[in-house]
């Protein structure tokens, strides 16, 4: 047996007692340390003793017992004993097959005994404090006080757990005052009762730390227990109020401080702590499980709410003979004692201690005795089960999505976007559910995450970690789902990130992401900024395909972004984008469509598309009461699985009803083997498995039928509809497009690939596509209907707490104030798909039916309807909805573009620069405007090395037109600068000739007269005003002629009478190039002429400020000395002035 050197160890203990104190802690050694059975008690006099033993594995593990006020020692009960013919950890960890972990463990003794009140009675608090000892003392057997190359592992049971979960919290607020001692690697928690207990006061006794895990109050909440020391207890522990997991309350909130200092699963130990919760399946023990009780507190749910916390579930076992069936009901107090000796739970538990990660939800392990379950685990090695896909549903919770679908404010609660995203999301997670069971991850997250704050209202928010998809984790991701409100701004960008750290292992990858706005947050991005191109990049390097759902009217929703997150990705990453808001596939039967309804279609096309399911119907429709509608089903031999789903607007339960009906005229029954019903307040699914449909008879020669009705309509009400089928199945259509992305005028190559069991089918003489296209786009509309500023200004940049754009408020005040009504769609046209080598088809007979659509004239959305069946013996039908956003092609013959020199100064290095006044409107050959919203940028592009490219944003004035500023070094332009325009990142045109600057300048000027020498004797000061016109011969020097007119009142009986002249200058000027001021200097001869006598000649000399006021406006304010050659004395004057000139 290996001993510690006394002097390091008597070194290392005098370092560490000096600043540490400990009290009657009881830690043990294994059994195995003792040669005649009894117990190695592990305290600060035996550390002291030379010849005690040191620690045989270096992997140390702090066991920590439950309660029980039963004879005899609880640790040894918990961890040492077996139970029943159910094994423990003790066993365990003796197994020749499990010596490879090396694992020291290490039992604390808390005793709780009968006979001794005092310690029966002890608080929470005190056992924490005896924890925090334990661990010291661990750290000090093994070498390592400071923690600084081990760690503790603590395994807890039972009331344990709360103990060392208000330890760790203590440890983590010490942490956070910068005391530098992570002492844990991992805490597993076995049955923990972590929101608390509802135990009768009778079982209580007068133990403290029970009457705190029952939180203060008595089983019933009507009384607290006198004690102060218990009330709220486990409210305080957890950090949020206890009656958030009330089952009335409940929506799969999660709540980070229920697992202080934690680090994510997989992570390095130096992140924290890893939280590992193990407890008994469908809340089978006297702690809870999964979900909520119906508890007048909240109080008996085991799960750690943390989103960093591990849950595992696990199977739980009330009797010694029965396994999992238990005969006669569950006794929750035995499941409780059971639990902890699960070999299930001990592997699991375990395994996270030796591999410092969570155990997989399948984790495979072999029994020490291979016909017997109940033998001691083998703890196997590192498994890493990747599960086939993983999914996180996005949403957009921001202020915006709590108006109605078409942007319209104070709606009532039943048709804000987020409950309409909330109802359609329930399907889909069900579908996840009878599809993916066991086989694929599903997570939640939204943004923004607080906000009504300032440092977390622009972040995305984790709202249910990734968790294997189960009947039990989608029931409890419905309720999170159904919790959802919209409040804030629009981070969309930041949700995703979000997403994207929420994944592990899993094989396909996919963001669900619905919006119904712009990124706002913390400002507005474009789409060839880097912050896109970044979490583009992101998604690549992760492999994670993004399917996005704008829900919105055309115009509220960034398109644009939302297409290049889930489109414009590499192969095969690319995903889709769907808008949901549209006027209806067919404009003459608009009122069958409706928000709600098409929402669940799209999730169900999304599901379809990310699992490889087909689709087979997809109308919508409008129901009577006492109607009842039977459309037909074509099944095909080849489907292995068949859901069906009815859904409906009004939030009612059974309010329409869905039977379903085989080839023999039989109704399928929902209680039949291989059929499954689940139904909501807005749906019902009838999901049909292998096994039915292989029955004789079930799949023939006849279509089946589904008939709806509508129970739950009173006369004369009506009700919006959609009923789809989706499949599991060999029989395949697959649709393509020759392009991810079209313009304007381009030629749309649609094909569908139709395949039976792998083979291409062939022959088939009904495969159409329906197509509608925009009447007309969204750049024309907000061309043709102009804002001015004021009328812009009346609509707030801020909404519901959330800033809105520029270009949506424009969009607010054309719909609420103007009426402006947005285009529609044109009436759908239909289009046969051919395999014979024509019509665009490259090979005849390869079960790829082809055609071509070229009516791509006008911007938005093409909607294309593909369906391919037949009503031979193997009938079948497929049908599935794709939608294209065709872009503004943008052609600089069809784009007006003006460029004009407006100023010029001494830039850096005194270097001269232009400036220049941009006017850019885009369009297309058809007619088209590219719009608003689009970022257009001006690129200086220089010849030669020495200068630096330069771009140049231009303005958006939200009806089409772009404009701003440029300026151009003069050196540049002398080496052959170029001017290239682009729009969102693409280039459009390119200018070579760029004009140097206005020659010609033109003004008008008035001031005052002021004269001096003798000419001040006889007159006062009068007025001047005149005109001016200019030549310029470069930027700083020019040729002025000026025509004045100056008038001085006389004063003088010596006077000959007022005074009036005419003057006209042909001055040289100067100017210094500054930008926006600009001094100037101008002198040269002039005539000047009297109202009565001759013409004299004379001077000017003057010098003055200019000021650039816009585009090619000057402000000019001078004093120019004007001397006049007269007889006798010289007539002087100044002329103070300013001057209003255009430069051209």
């Amino acid at each position: 047996m290996k001993k510690m050197k006394p002097l390091l160890f008597l070194l290392i203990l005098l370092a560490f007692v000096s600043i540490n104190t400990w009290g009657d802690v009881k830690v043990y050694l294994d059994p195995g340390y003792s040669t005649d059975g009894t117990d190695v008690e592990l305290t600060m006099d035996s550390l002291m003793d030379p010849n005690f033993p040191g620690p045989k594995n270096n992997l140390p593990v702090l066991f920590v017992h439950g309660h029980n006020f039963a004879e005899g020692k609880n640790y040894k009960k918990n961890w040492q004993q077996s139970l029943n013919g159910l094994p423990c950890f003790r066993e365990t960890l003796e197994l020749e097959a499990n010596a490879w972990l090396g694992i020291e463990p290490y039992y604390i003794d808390l005793e709780d005994y009968i006979d001794d009140n005092e310690k029966r009675n002890r608080s929470i608090q005190e056992d924490a404090e005896k924890i925090k000892e334990a661990v010291e003392l661990v750290l000090l057997h093994q070498g390592d006080p400071g923690a600084q190359s081990k760690k503790v592992v603590i395994i807890a049971f039972s009331r344990g757990t709360i103990s060392a979960r208000y330890y760790l919290k203590t440890l983590w607020e010490n942490q956070r005052r910068q005391l530098d001692f992570h002492p844990v690697s991992e805490f597993i928690a076995i049955s923990p009762p972590n929101h608390g207990t509802n135990s009768a006061a009778i079982f209580i006794g007068e133990s403290l730390a029970l009457k705190q895990i029952n939180n203060g109050f008595w089983k019933n909440c009507e009384r607290q227990f006198s004690d102060p020391r218990s009330h709220d207890f486990i409210e305080n522990l957890n950090g949020h109020d206890i009656e958030d997991t009330m089952a009335a309350n409940y929506c799969g909130q999660i709540f980070e401080f229920e697992a202080p200092g934690a680090r994510r699963n997989n992570e390095p130990l130096e992140k924290g702590i890893l939280y590992v919760t193990l407890y008994a399946r469908e809340n089978r023990d006297t702690v809870g499980g999964g979900t909520p009780s119906d508890d007048c507190q909240g109080r008996v749910l085991a799960k750690n709410l943390s989103p960093y916390a591990e849950n595992r579930e696990v199977p739980g076992i009330d009797n010694d003979d029965a396994y999992p069936e238990i005969p006669g009901g569950i006794n929750k107090l035995l499941v409780h004692r059971n639990t902890v000796h699960m070999p299930e739970v001990i592997c699991k538990a375990l395994y996270t201690a030796v591999h410092h990660q969570a155990p997989p939800d399948e984790l495979r392990y072999n029994a020490a005795e291979e016909s017997n379950w109940k033998s001691p685990p083998i703890i196997p090695g590192l498994q890493t089960p990747q599960q086939e896909a993983g999914t996180v549903l996005l949403f957009d919770m921001s202020g915006s999505m709590s108006w109605g679908h078409d942007g319209t404010w104070g709606v009532e609660e039943n048709k804000q976007r987020i409950n309409l995203a909330k109802r359609a999301a329930e399907p889909f997670i069900i579908l996840a559910s009878l599809y993916l069971n066991r086989k694929a991850n599903l997570g939640i997250a939204g943004f923004p995450r607080f906000p009504w704050s300032l440092s977390e209202g622009c972040n995305g928010q984790l709202i249910s970690p990734m968790t294997l998809i189960t009947a039990t984790s989608s029931e409890d991701a419905i309720r999170t789902i159904n919790c959802l409100k919209g409040q804030g701004n629009t981070p969309l960008l930041n949700g995703i990130d979000t997403a994207v750290q929420m994944f592990g292992n899993e094989g396909r990858k996919a963001i669900i992401f619905l919006s119904d706005g712009y990124h706002n947050c913390p400002n507005i991005v474009n789409i060839e900024d880097k912050a896109v191109i970044n979490r583009i990049k992101k998604l690549d390097d992760n492999g994670i395909v993004v399917y996005t759902i704008g829900f919105g009217e055309e115009v509220d929703v960034d398109h644009r972004l939302l297409r290049k997150l889930a489109e414009e990705r590499r192969e095969p990453l690319k995903g889709t984008f769907i808008n949901v808001i549209d006027a209806g596939f067919d404009p003459d039967q608009p009122d069958q469509w409706d928000p709600g309804t098409a929402l669940k279609a799209t999730y169900k096309s999304i599901f379809t598309d990310a699992f490889g399911l087909e689709a087979a119907v997809d109308p919508m429709g409008v129901i009577k009461a006492g109607e009842k509608i039977t459309p037909e089903v074509k099944v095909n031999k080849h489907d292995r699985k068949i859901s069906f789903l009815l859904s409906w607007v009004t939030p009612q339960k059974e309010r329409l009803s869905l039977t379903i009906k085989a080839s023999d005229g039989k109704e399928v029954p929902g209680e039949e083997t291989g059929v499954s019903v689940h139904g909501g307040e807005t749906y019902t699914i009838i999901t049909v498995g292998d096994g039915f449909l292989k029955q004789p008879g079930k799949v023939g020669s006849r279509a089946w039928v589904m008939e709806i009705d509508a129970p739950g309509l009173q006369e004369g009400e009506i009700e919006n509809f959609q009923y789809s089928v989706i499949m599991d199945s060999a029989m395949k259509m697959k649709t393509g497009f020759d392009r991810t992305a079209y313009e304007t005028g381009d030629v749309i190559t649609l094909t569908a690939a139709v395949t039976e069991a792998g083979h291409a089918k062939t022959g088939l003489t009904d495969v159409t596509v329906r197509i509608t296209r925009p009447e007309d786009g969204p750049g024309n509309w907000y061309a043709l209907n102009k804002v001015s500023a004021g009328e812009l200004s009346s609509i707030p940049g801020k909404i519901d707490d959330e800033n809105i754009t520029r270009l949506y408020r424009k969009r607010v005040f054309l719909r609420e104030k103007r009426q402006a009504k947005f285009p529609g769609r044109t009436r759908p046209v239909t289009l046969h798909l051919y395999d014979d080598g024509t019509h665009g088809d490259t090979r005849s007979g390869d079960g790829i039916y082809t055609n071509q659509y070229r009516d791509t004239i006008k911007e938005g959305t093409y909607c294309f309807q593909f369906r391919a069946a037949s009503d031979n013996v193997d009938m079948f039908e497929r049908e599935t909805a794709v939608q294209k956003y065709v872009t503004v092609n943008a052609d600089p013959g069809y784009s007006s573009l003006d460029i004009q020199w407006i100023d010029m100064d001494s830039g850096e290095g005194n270097q001269v620069q232009y400036f220049y006044d941009v006017t850019l409107v885009p369009g297309d050959r058809h007619g088209n405007y590219v719009g608003p919203g689009h970022t257009v940028a001006a690129t200086v592009v220089y010849a030669d090395e020495e200068h630096r490219n330069q771009s140049f944003r231009l303005e958006d004035n939200l009806d089409g037109t772009y404009k701003g500023n440029v300026k151009i070094l003069r050196s540049g332009l002398d080496a052959g600068a170029r001017l290239v325009f682009s729009i969102d990142g693409k280039p459009l045109t390119v200018v070579d000739k760029i004009p140097r600057f206005n020659r010609w300048a033109f003004g008008i000027y008035a001031g005052a007269g002021i004269p001096i020498d003798i000419l001040n004797v006889n007159y006062d000061p009068g007025f001047s005003s005149g005109g001016y016109i200019g030549y310029y011969f470069s930027p700083s020097f020019s040729l002025v002629g000026l025509l004045g007119y100056n008038g001085f009142k006389a004063v003088s009986a010596s006077a000959a009478g007022d005074m009036y002249w005419w003057n006209i200058s042909c001055n040289i000027k100067s100017e210094i190039l500054t930008r926006p001021f600009r001094l100037y200097v101008n002198a040269g001869p002039g005539i000047y002429i009297p109202k009565t006598g001759s013409l004299e000649q004379g001077f000017n000399v003057g010098a003055g400020v200019s000021y650039s006021l816009a585009s090619r406006w000057a402000l000019e304010l001078g004093t120019d000395y004007h001397r006049i050659f007269t007889k006798g004395f010289d007539n002087t004057f100044f002329l103070t002035h300013a001057r209003l000139i255009y430069r051209f």
